[in-house]
């Protein structure tokens, strides 16, 4: 880890292109060999970040999804400036687009990718607190993660519960909804069904779990679908 005090770190700061942020506070900076430094600032005092900082969170779990094939940051340098105090994680610039602007240019079709990622995640025993559609890139070999410093890799694939809490977070998203109602919830999670394997019991399960965290329009919009899927297959 590279420690800098305060002028050293305005001295760093300069030679970067600051993309989210203030040259004052960066959020994340673009370096001149296109690696992302991204910086993490300690809230409070006395908090888990100061026992357990961010930056050390984000590089272990960098490590934990390359050991399980998983596409993410791989994490280059850990820099540190006690002065602030901050925390900087630089990582190689990962290439695509988040799946929130791919929505927002095209159309929510390009949502069927993603139940099959996430059921494959949760296989491989990732729970991703931070998931939404814009933590999600899509690239030209496959979908990749971003923003893991909050992310859990379990040793076993994940259970029912967990499962249905994730997806319920995925699409309670306040950011998300729409995309998720115009390529059609029960739809979505139906796909999560099928690549998660569900049948019977299980599926039961799970569905009654999902419905208990979802937010009551996204739950409004499943029960509809529903319906019309129903109505649809009477006829």
């Amino acid at each position: 880890m590279q420690v800098l005090n305060k002028k050293e770190l305005q001295q760093f700061i300069k030679k970067h292109q600051v993309i989210c942020g203030t040259e004052e506070r960066p959020a994340l900076m673009l370096t001149p060999d296109n690696q992302i430094v991204k910086a993490f600032y300690r809230r409070k005092r006395f908090s888990r970040s100061t026992f357990l900082p961010q930056a050390k969170r984000f590089v272990a779990n960098c490590r934990k999804l390359l050991e399980r094939n998983v596409r993410g940051p791989v994490a280059r340098e850990v820099i540190y400036c006690p002065d602030i105090p901050v925390h900087m994680v630089v990582y190689e610039r990962l290439e695509g687009q988040d799946l929130r602007e791919l929505c927002a240019e095209t159309d929510s079709d390009c949502l069927d990718i993603l139940p099959d990622y996430l059921a494959s995640l949760h296989s491989k025993g990732i729970y991703f607190r931070a998931i939404h559609l814009g933590n999600v890139l899509f690239g030209a070999d496959d979908l990749a993660i971003i923003d893991v410093s909050d992310l859990r890799a379990y040793n076993s694939p994940l259970g029912i519960f967990q499962r249905a809490r994730n997806l319920a977070h995925l699409l309670n998203t306040k950011d998300d909804k729409s995309y998720f109602v115009s390529y059609g919830v029960s739809r979505f999670v139906q796909r999560y069904e099928r690549c998660a394997e569900f049948s019977g019991f299980r599926r039961f399960l799970f569905r009654n779990r999902l419905r208990l965290r979802l937010d009551s329009d996204v739950l409004d919009e499943l029960a509809k679908q529903s319906n019309l899927e129903g109505t649809s297959d009477t006829n």
